[in-house]
Parts: structure tokens; sequence; C-alpha cells
């Protein structure tokens, strides 16, 4: 694979660049040897290796999980002074209106 000028006469127009002769030349030169490099990376045979998803193999240390106490909702109510009791003694806190 290689790029010859009237491809890149077309990347100019769409990536909207203007190359002057002797850049058109050198760009062309090492993006062909780029190519060349992609090109013989994919000759190798990469049959028998293995798949790697990250290049050190570590696993991921997981924690114990652990149940911890939480606030009661007494506990919760005792620091509020907007508190709402219903008629099925379930308590609310009542808060600003926001929508008119």
């Amino acid at each position: 694979m290689s790029l010859n000028e009237s491809e890149l006469e077309k990347l100019q127009f769409l990536s909207k660049i203007k190359l002057g002769d002797n850049e058109k030349l050198n760009f062309i030169k090492k993006f062909n040897n780029v190519l060349n490099l992609i090109d013989k990376i994919n000759d190798f045979d990469t049959t028998d290796c293995k798949v790697l998803t990250q290049v050190v193999e570590k696993r991921q240390e997981l924690r114990e999980d652990k149940s911890y106490s939480r606030n009661s909702m007494e506990d919760i109510f005792l620091n509020s002074q907007n508190t709402i009791v219903d008629s099925s003694e379930k308590k609310y806190f009542s808060v600003p209106k926001t929508i008119k």
C-alpha cells in the first residue's frame, strides 16, 4: 500500500491543508514509510499469541464486603425541625414549596 500524489490532493482538499511542492514530496515519502511499517507489522504471524487486554496482568484486588450499621429513622429525624407525622405514623421532612 502506498500514497500517490492524486490521493494526497484528495487528502489536502478534505483536511483543508495546503502543502507546497517540496512538502508534498516529503510528506508522501514519510507517509509511505509509515504504511510500509504497518505492512511489516501485519505480516507477523500472531496465531499462537495470546490476546492481551492489559500489558501487565494484574488482578484487581477486591475488598471484603462488610455491612455497616446505618442511622435509624429516629436518629435522622432528631436533628430536623421540620418533621411531619401523618395519620399512618410515618414521618416526612417538610420543605419549602418550589413549584408555583
